[in-house]
Parts: structure tokens; C-alpha cells; sequence
């Protein structure tokens, strides 16, 4: 059976090699699309160094011609960051638990903390590591992006209308971080802030062990200066007033100014910058038990104010070491194009395997045939006796799985019926409410009411993936429950895969 695949491993490489469609693309182009501008980088396997004629900065009515601007071939793989106002970074820390049951949970969670509609957004995380509590139990740190995946597509498709191979969509932050890695200017024992500030907004990033690990949107930007140095100004060195063409001029060329009066009108903007940053910092490091920040990362057109690294410096009282090139996030769009956050919505990742197949299915369907007439008799009967097996397995597995079933049924209603005894509570009605609630596959082996908070605890066994989340669901429906939460979720390796032990805990609505 090896030779045979090892074969049609090797055809199917030879055609596709034939067709230039199995090789890895060989550069990748980031596009870091701004409010008035977009900057783009080609970048290539394995260079350090990014060439002048492989970027370009121009303002957003010239994206229609990035293609010819660059010279974009097109299948360049595309890796792009929008301006999401729906976009929200949240670190979060769940109970240990088996990987696919991850993202069920951080639903939950995220529903909770950012009380929205979590069934109408999107999320991607990563897994930052795992710590041990003080009580010896284990949890899992991740960082998780929320974004509205209609509003992705809608600019995904507008790029893809100007000729664009969009593969990858990836907030700036986690570009920014790639950028610092890739040219070694933070090492994994650094836990340094990027402030990335933007014409109409700032994002500070906390990066620890190279990866992204905290983030916070904060409404100010460049044009916050701007604004907050138009109107009038009296002192005793006389008036001042400036139109926001005088102040723009003034803040581009002169920066942070020697003049008091220029200074004071910009002063409460750099004073809410250096109180926002402050506070990021200090809430990391006491939230989430970071090491403290030792060094600052200007990033951005508003981190190019004139004397603005300096200040902050001082300010702070933590070394600002560098202001990143214009290009800077354009060229981690490009780096960062195997990150784990990836917005692009799945059906657009499906059109290439799809153009693939179409444009080799011919000639690999010649290969395939007459690799299929040669090794048809052996597969055909080796596929007969496997399903033979399958069928005695699958017999033996539903009969034990059935025994065991009624078996814990018998323990779980003992077990019921003395919590029902033992409560204060209108427990028949309760018991009333879940009979109607359990789903299919399941079975619940335990079911504790309190007067205290919270009311019910409940624990048991799931034997298919996917129904744990349906019952927490049916619960937080329930007119009878309230403020559902998984305590604890594992693998059960005596049961069918999938099979897990869970324990919920919930309030008595009122």
C-alpha cells in the first residue's frame, strides 16, 4: 500500500511542480492601510533587507493602482490590515482543557466580560502558555481578537476587485510584532510597549516572549494635536490663533515646541498620551503578573512628531528606544503571514485550492487512472474486509457503551434523588426543568442546590463533541437559570473520543 501512495505522492508533485502552482510564493506583500494613506512592502524569502523600489507610500485614492505601482504579480499572496472599528483585543485566562473545546469556552467568556452579542462576531486566538494557581490548579493565558467578519469581507472583496490575492488579514499589532522579531530588536527575556499612534487613534501593545500579549485602543491620535492647536490663545506673550492648515504646518515642521504658548495648547493631548500608556502598563503588569516594561517603541505617523520620543521619555521614566520606519507594519503584514490570527474569512482561503483543482483536475485524473488500474483489485479488497472489522468493532463498542450507560444512570438518580432530599429549594421543579433541557449523548452524574451563590452546580459526561456547548446553551435559555459558567471540561479516555467530564455551575433566576 506504501509504494502506492509514495507513487501518487510523487506524480502528483511532478504536476503540479509541471504547473508552478506547488511552490511556496516566493514574496509576500504587506499592506497597511490607513485613514489617508496606505503604505506596501514586497517581501521576500529570507531577505533582511527591504529595497526602496520594493515599498510605496501613497494616499488611499491611489490603491486602485497599487498593482502597476508595484508591479504585484497575481499570485503574490496579499497580507492586509484594515482600520476595524469592530476590532477588540482581550486577554483572556480560562481553566486548562482539552484544544477543541477552547473556543466554546472563550465564547462564554468574551460573552460575559464584553457583553455582546458573541453568536454575531468572530473570534481568533492564541495561545499565549499555560500557569499554575496558587491552589494547584492549571490555566491556559490566550490572547483573542473579536472582529465583525462582515466587514472584513466586504474590504477583502473590494481588494480582490483590483486584482489583489488576498490570503491574510492581521491586526497591526501583531504585524508590528513580527517586524520587531524579524529584525532581532527584542529578545524573548524583553517585555517591551509598542505605541502605535495613528492619525485618529493610539494602540498600546504589551509584547512578552515576542508575542503580543496585551492591547488597548485608545480614541487619539496625530489629529487630536492638530485640533486641540486650532481656536485662540491669550498669554502674557500675546494672542495666538490658528486655523488647522497654520497648526498642522506648525506641528509637522516645528513638533513639540519651545514656544509656551504652542506648548500649552498641545500639553493636555501629551499629558492623556503619557496617563493612557502609564495606566496600560501598570494594568498589565498587576493583572496578568508581567514582568514590568523596560523599554517603549514609537510606531506610526503621529509617533514622528518632532521631540515627541524625547518627552515621553522623560515623562515615563522608561527608555523610548526607537521610532519604526513608515513602512514598519506593512513589512510585518508581509513577515507575519503564518500568524494564528488570521481575519480572512474561510471561504476566501478555499478559492485557490479550488482554482488548483480545476485548472490540474485533467491531467491528474490521467496519472491518478492509471495508478487506480494497477493497485484497483488490491484496495478493493482490502476496503472489503476493513468495513467487515469496522462493523464488528462499531457492534461491540455501542453494546459496551450502552451498559455503561444504564450503569451511571442508576448512580447519577441516586445521587440526584439525595440532592433533591437534602435542599430547602423547589428542587422538583428544577429536576422538572432539566429533564426537559438534557440533550442526546449525555448524562448527568451529579446535582448540588444551595441557597448560596451559586445556586446549582452540576457535573457529568458528554460522549460527542459539540453537545456540552449546546446544553450550556439550553441552560442560559432557560426562564429558570442564569449566569451559566464551565468550572471544569476534560477528556474522558474510558468513554468514545470526544467524550468529556464537565462541571457547570449557575444562579436561580430570581
Amino acid at each position: 500500500m506504501k509504494p502506492i501512495i509514495d507513487q501518487l505522492k510523487k506524480e502528483t508533485e511532478s504536476i503540479l511542480s509541471d504547473l508552478g502552482l506547488n511552490t511556496k510564493p516566493k514574496s509576500t506583500i504587506g499592506l497597511d492601510i490607513g485613514t489617508g494613506y496606505f503604505r506596501a512592502a514586497r517581501v521576500k524569502e529570507g531577505v533582511k533587507e527591504i529595497p526602496l523600489k520594493d515599498t510605496i507610500v501613497k494616499e488611499l485614492s491611489y490603491l486602485k493602482d497599487l498593482p502597476s505601482l508595484l508591479g504585484i504579480k497575481p499570485d503574490e499572496r496579499i497580507s492586509v490590515n484594515f482600520i476595524e472599528e469592530a476590532l477588540t483585543i482581550k486577554r483572556v485566562s480560562l481553566p486548562f482543557m482539552p484544544a477543541e473545546e477552547i473556543k466554546e469556552a472563550l465564547k462564554w467568556e468574551l460573552k460575559e466580560q464584553l457583553h455582546i452579542d458573541i453568536d454575531k462576531t468572530k473570534i481568533k486566538f492564541s495561545i499565549l502558555g499555560e500557569k499554575k494557581e496558587e491552589d494547584g490548579s492549571k490555566k491556559i493565558d490566550l490572547i483573542a481578537v473579536v472582529y465583525d467578519e462582515k466587514n472584513v469581507e466586504k474590504k477583502v472583496k473590494d481588494l480582490k476587485n483590483l486584482g489583489l490575492n488576498v490570503q491574510n488579514v492581521i491586526p497591526s499589532e501583531f504585524a508590528l510584532a513580527s517586524y520587531l522579531d524579524h529584525l532581532n530588536l527584542v529578545s524573548s527575556e524583553d517585555v517591551l510597549a509598542i505605541v502605535n499612534i495613528g492619525n485618529i487613534a493610539t494602540t498600546i501593545s504589551i509584547i512578552e516572549n515576542k508575542k503580543v500579549s496585551f492591547s488597548r485602543y485608545v480614541a487619539m491620535g496625530g489629529d487630536t494635536i492638530t485640533e486641540a492647536m486650532t481656536g485662540m490663545l491669550v498669554s502674557d506673550k500675546g494672542k495666538i490663533e490658528l486655523s488647522r492648515e497654520e497648526a498642522e504646518k506648525i506641528k509637522r515642521e516645528g513638533g513639540i515646541s519651545e514656544d509656551v504658548r504652542i506648548l500649552s495648547m498641545m500639553r493636555p493631548v501629551l499629558e492623556r498620551l503619557v496617563t493612557q500608556i502609564k495606566r496600560s502598563m501598570e494594568y498589565c503588569e498587576h493583572k496578568f503578573e508581567t514582568k514590568p516594561v523596560k523599554k517603549i517603541i514609537l510606531a506610526g505617523g503621529g509617533a514622528r512628531l518632532k521631540g515627541l520620543k524625547e518627552y515621553l521619555s522623560k515623562e515615563i521614566e522608561i527608555e523610548v528606544s526607537i521610532v519604526l520606519p513608515e513602512v514598519s507594519e506593512a513589512v510585518g503584514l508581509g513577515l507575519a503571514s503564518d500568524t494564528d490570527i488570521n481575519m480572512l474569512p474561510e471561504h476566501f482561503k478555499e478559492e485557490r485550492g479550488k482554482a488548483i483543482k480545476k485548472i490540474s483536475l485533467r491531467m491528474i485524473s490521467i496519472v491518478f487512472g492509471l495508478i487506480f488500474l494497477f493497485s484497483y483489485g488490491l484496495l478493493t479488497a482490502r476496503s472489503i474486509n476493513l468495513k467487515k472489522e469496522l462493523q464488528i468493532y462499531r457492534t461491540h463498542l455501542e453494546a459496551v457503551q450502552e451498559i455503561r450507560m444504564i450503569k451511571d444512570e442508576m448512580i447519577a438518580l441516586g445521587s440526584a434523588a439525595n440532592a433533591i432530599s437534602s435542599s430547602s429549594i423547589a428542587s422538583g421543579d428544577i429536576m422538572k426543568e432539566l429533564s426537559n433541557i438534557v440533550v442526546s449523548f449525555m448524562r448527568l452524574d451529579n446535582l448540588a442546590i444551595k441557597v448560596t451563590e451559586p445556586n446549582v452546580e452540576l457535573s457529568g459526561i458528554v460522549l460527542k463533541q459539540g453537545q456540552l456547548s449546546e446544553f450550556m446553551s439550553l441552560l442560559e435559555a432557560s426562564p429558570m437559570f442564569e449566569k451559566v459558567k464551565l468550572v471544569v471540561s476534560e477528556k474522558n479516555v474510558d468513554y468514545s473520543m470526544g467524550a468529556l467530564d464537565f462541571e457547570i455551575v449557575c444562579n436561580l433566576t430570581r
